[in-house]
């Protein structure tokens, strides 16, 4: 089996505001993951570093 794999040139840089293990044990995480809009907006909000947004 064959991956391709669409390359990336032009995507944007991407600004990380937390570390993936911290968001994945966020309490909103699996719900926000399965598609519940509040839950995403909490999760984004806890997890949103204002160090990141000031860069």
């Amino acid at each position: 089996m064959t991956i391709v794999r669409f390359p990336w040139d032009e995507f944007p840089e991407v600004w990380i505001h937390a570390q993936e293990l911290e968001v994945k044990k966020h309490l909103a995480y699996r719900e926000a993951k399965s598609g519940d809009p509040e839950a995403a907006y909490h999760l984004v909000n806890e997890m949103l570093s204002a160090q990141v947004v000031e860069q």
